[in-house]
Order: structure tokens, then sequence, then C-alpha cells
């Protein structure tokens, strides 16, 4: 059971089990427009999966309840029930580490076959064909109802990214340090630039499809550390390529990746050498390289923290990772005091983004 679903198992007489995945009702939750949104996208990603060799759950049946009087009166998806149990990758041997790694390598290389011209969710298609559409992310629905996208670019996906975030802090909806946050965003804002000039993806894709959380418990392995199957795709989302095949988050040093540090793990680089391994440097350098898209689009849609040593911790580690090597100036910039920075920005922007001045 989730905060949204729960799961009931359906065993047939012959043995086969199916997974009902049923919707629970909650007033917390989003609007049921946005629900349905995600819902259907995650279901048509699913449908899209079945076409390749990525072991994920296939969809026999789904059905939403617009409302209450509909012939169920529940939303729910008939799936097929994938074997093992999740993945605790704490607790996994070396290994085990090392064999799951290179079946994720595997599992990205698949995926990397099947690009997309555009970036953006899954969305249902009567034709059969795979058709894109906004972000099924709650982080990137415009009013709470919208979502934003497709674009065909990842300048002008990166820059709507942005200006909703903006946007969301000055409706007050960032719960804490709304004025560093719009700051940092605000940054983010001017170094795209700069960082699409950094990528492949720069006009027309090419995209490719990335799970939204890519943790352990979304990864089903049996006794021997097979993997049956990524599970959960809610959220999923199209991407350039250079965030798609970056590291997993499982994958992270968490602890030194929230004080600001953008070392790679001992996992992170073992995860690129079996891509070297696999005759594929350029996906080992797209993991090495990887730290300036994962901070720039880290955590969106709510506060990175209510502590303000943290969030300046984070936000160091996001400057930090936009330094290119030999850039004296750039490194000294990045080691100013977060409150000188802070005064110069607001000095600089304030005529521009009047809003500024309803944070304080």
């Amino acid at each position: 059971m989730t905060k949204t679903d729960f799961h009931v198992d359906i065993n047939f007489q012959d043995g086969v089990v199916w997974d009902a995945r049923i919707r629970l009702r909650n007033d917390a939750f989003p609007p049921l427009s946005v629900q349905k949104y995600i819902f259907l996208s995650e279901v048509f990603t699913l449908k899209f999966l079945e076409k390749t060799a990525v072991p994920a759950p296939g969809v026999y049946y789904h059905y939403w309840a617009d409302s209450a009087d509909g012939h169920v009166g529940v939303s729910f998806v008939l799936l097929e029930k994938m074997g093992g149990r999740k993945l605790q990758w704490d607790k996994a041997s070396k290994s085990r580490q090392t064999k799951i790694m290179e079946q994720l390598v595997d599992i990205s290389l698949e995926l990397e076959r099947h690009s997309f011209e555009m970036t953006g969710s899954i969305v249902p298609s009567d034709d059969g064909e795979v058709s894109i559409g906004g972000y099924a992310q709650l982080p990137l629905f415009r009013d709470s109802l919208t979502p934003i996208g497709p674009f065909s670019s990842l300048n002008a996906s990166l820059r709507a990214i942005m200006h909703l975030q903006l946007d969301i802090i000055t409706d007050g909806e960032f719960a804490h340090l709304s004025l560093c946050h719009f700051l940092s965003y605000l940054w983010r804002l001017h170094t795209i630039p700069d960082l699409v000039a950094s990528t492949e993806s720069r006009e027309g894709g090419p995209f490719y499809l990335k799970h939204f959380c890519e943790t352990d418990d979304h990864i089903m392995v049996d006794d021997d550390g097979n993997i049956t199957a990524i599970i959960d795709w809610s959220s999923s989302s199209i991407k350039s390529k250079e965030y798609a095949f970056s590291s997993p988050a499982m994958l992270w040093p968490t602890r030194s990746f929230v004080g600001g540090d953008n070392a790679l793990s001992p996992a992170e680089l073992e995860f690129a050498d079996i891509y070297r391994r696999r005759g594929r440097p350029d996906m080992a350098d797209i993991v090495l390289k990887g730290r300036r898209l994962q901070r720039f689009l880290y955590s969106l849609g709510d506060s990175w923290t209510a502590d303000q040593w943290g969030f300046e911790a984070l936000f160091l580690g996001l400057r930090k990772a936009f330094i290119r090597e030999g850039d004296e100036n750039s490194a000294a910039v990045a080691q100013e005091s977060f409150e000188f920075w802070k005064k110069k920005l607001i000095s600089k922007y304030s005529v521009e983004y009047p809003q500024l001045q309803r944070l304080f």
C-alpha cells in the first residue's frame, strides 16, 4: 500500500496472479483532473514499456472513475504481478550491488534505443503511437491544474520550469525560506544558456524516458539479485539525454550531496566504469558529468529545507557544479558568502523582478 493506492492480488485457478492497484480517495490529494492526468500518463508509459525489453509490469486494463456514480466507483489498473521483492541497496553485498548496476546499465541502454523529439510525459493516445504531452509531475502544473509542456527544446523546457517555480514561490506556496529559494531559481534561470550549451539535447532532442524516483524501493529483485521489474512509473518524463542517463539517485552519496559536495560516490564511479566496459565511454561521461543537471533540477516544487545552513550548503553545491576547470574567477565568486551574494542578486534584479519585494 502507498499513500495514493492500495494493492490487491487477484489469484486465478490456473496460478496466474494479477495486481489490482486501486486509487484511494483523499481530499488532501491534488484536484481529480490532475490525479487523472498523472494516472493515465503512468498507464500509457507502462504500455510503451511493453514494447521494449525493460522489465516493467504489463497493463491488462485500466479505469478512471470520473465521479462516484461510475459503474465501479473507484479508479484502478490491473497489472501483471511481478516476482521478487524490493531491493534493499544498503544491505546488498558489494558483488550484489555490482550485479544490480550492470543490469541497470543494460536497462538504460535499452531505453536509449527509444528516443523522442519532445520533452514532457507520455500521455494517452488512440492510435497506438506514443504521444508526448505536458509533464505529469505535480511541481510542473500551472495553477495546480494545467501541466507545462511539451517542449521541442531543452532551453524552452528549462526556462518554463524555472519561471513556473518563481511563480509558485511568489504565490506563497513555499513554506520555508521563500526569498532564498526564489533567488536560487532566478540564478538558475540565468545560467540556462551555459547549461544548454554543454549538452547535445539543444533543439529537437533527442530526449529519453526517465523514471521519476530512481531509488531502491522501485526495483524488484529475486534471490539471486536479478532485476525482475522496475515499478511505480508515476510522474516519469521524457528528459534530455544528459539527465535521463545520469546516475540514479540511489547511488548518490546523500550526506555529502546535501552538504554541498559534488564528488561522486564509489558506486557512481563504478557505474560509469560499467558503461566503459560495455564499450560506451560516452554514457560513462554522462554519469561523470551528471551533477550539474542533477543539482539544477533537484527538489522542484518545494523547499529544499527549512534550515538556513542546509539551504546554503545545497546552493553552494549548485553553484560549484557550474565552475569549469581552470575558471578561477567563477571559483572565487562561488566562495562568496551567501549573504553577500544574496544582497548582490537582489540589487541586480529588484527592478526586473519587482515580486522580490513581496518575499521580504
